[in-house]
């Protein structure tokens, strides 16, 4: 026998609530829907401790939203305050924000804020990554190399004609064999001399063979999988960020308190958010619909808790990018009304089942995360910019060439029109 109702309102918010089982809500985890929701789990638990009856109530959509601003409550915490149940199916923050209106269960489980933004590709990489793959040094190394083994080349072949007597070639020559030689192209790249030929031989096994295959395996790598730029860190380098206008900040219209936390953060930092946000300010969107086609930008930057329905569902998108450390790490409870008579039965069987709680808080936040959390191709494909940006390079170093030629043609005619004249 029941000693009473225990009247809960749920709401859709994944993972503390879920709707992915043919029926919402689904109290109890089973063979055909093994992810309920943590904070369903958690209520069912209670409700069985306590001997209740569970009685749901259900508001069917997910633009829920509740806050408090100038001690009006606002959004579903109404139904708390005005009896229609004794709790929701979610976990607030334990902190002094409900403590003139309500009253927080003993903590539950840890919750972590981070930053939510658009994986954010560099144009640069997107053209050029076939030379963008290569650090500056190595590019300089490579260089430096080339320009070294030149260099001997040269020196050597000159030493060559003036031993052998043969036919003397232009430096030029000389160089262009060894360019063609890193190219992988050789043409005669020939010498009588043992220093010579010890010289190229190392050259060609060590730079062009070895260093360059490895390389371009390297190349092949990076164009498979690009690297993503900008990555969310730290909520201060945002800030700064968003200090040189690079980023900014969105949220939805019933989140009033990320202003203050801003300046809070931002103070820490010596920087004052005021003037920032007030040349930079926060984007605010209607809903979660809206604030997730707003992040769809390089600029746009959110912050939520890691067990907040927006925060899921951009797990679920492989375009979005989470920050690796958190920015906070605060307590979470179940919120009653003031004196609610269970209270004290409620903070003893949270405390009793805390190894019960914590298991299934490890079920959601691992198992049911890594399930939801977007998985890229195993195999990728190498789309059409780095072509382009090879063209574009072929086609400025095509035009300069062609200037070259014009002016190769020009200095070579004035040459024979001299020739001429001092023949007549």
């Amino acid at each position: 026998m029941k000693e009473g109702d225990f009247k809960v309102l749920y709401f859709h918010s994944t993972p503390l609530v879920n709707d992915d089982c043919s029926r919402f809500p689904t109290f109890k985890a089973s063979k055909e829907c093994m992810f309920p929701g943590l904070c369903v789990e958690i209520i069912s638990l209670l409700a069985d401790k306590l001997n209740l009856n569970l009685v749901p109530v259900v508001v069917n959509h997910r633009n829920t939203y509740e806050y408090i601003q100038n001690g009006t409550v606002y959004g579903i915490l109404n139904y708390i305050l005005n009896g229609t149940v004794d709790t929701i199916a979610s976990a607030y923050l334990m902190n002094d924000y409900f403590d003139e209106k309500f009253n927080v269960s003993e903590k539950l489980f840890y919750t972590e804020k981070k930053l939510i933004g658009l994986h954010q590709k560099d144009g640069f990489s997107q053209y050029f990554g076939f030379f963008g793959s290569y650090q500056t040094t190595v590019w300089i190394a490579i260089g430096l190399s080339l320009a070294l083994q030149c260099i001997f080349s040269v020196i050597v072949h000159r030493v060559e004609k003036e031993l052998y007597e043969d036919k003397k070639s232009k430096w030029s020559e000389v160089i262009w064999r060894i360019v063609r030689l890193q190219l992988l192209q050789p043409q005669n790249c020939q010498s009588k001399l043992l220093s010579g030929k010890c010289s190229i031989i190392i050259f060609s096994l060590a730079q062009c063979a070895i260093l360059m295959g490895i390389l371009s395996s390297y190349i092949l790598a990076r164009l498979m999988s690009p690297e993503h730029f900008i990555p969310l860190k730290s909520l201060g380098e945002v800030l700064r960020a968003m200090d040189r206008e690079q980023v900014y900040f969105v949220e939805t219209l019933h989140y009033p308190l990320l202003r203050q936390t801003l300046i809070d953060v931002g103070w820490q930092q010596g920087l004052n958010m005021t003037e920032v946000l007030a040349r930079n300010p926060i984007r605010y969107a209607k809903n979660d619909e809206e604030a997730m086609t707003m992040l769809n930008n390089n600029e746009a930057v959110m912050m939520r808790f890691d067990t907040d329905d927006f925060y899921f569902n951009g797990l679920k998108n492989c375009d979005f990018m989470t920050s690796f450390d958190a920015i906070e790490v605060l307590k979470r409870g179940f919120l009653f009304r003031k004196d609610y008579e269970l209270l004290p039965r409620i903070n003893k069987i949270i405390e009793q089942e805390e190894l019960t709680i914590t298991r299934l808080y490890s079920k959601y936040m691992q198992d049911y995360k890594t399930k939801k959390t977007c998985r890229r191709k195993g195999r990728s494909e190498i789309g059409i910019y780095p072509y382009l940006g090879l063209g574009i390079f072929l086609l400025v170093v095509n035009t300069s060439a062609t200037f070259v030629l014009i002016f190769e043609l020009i200095t070579h005619n004035r040459g024979g029109c001299r020739q001429r004249k001092l023949k007549q």
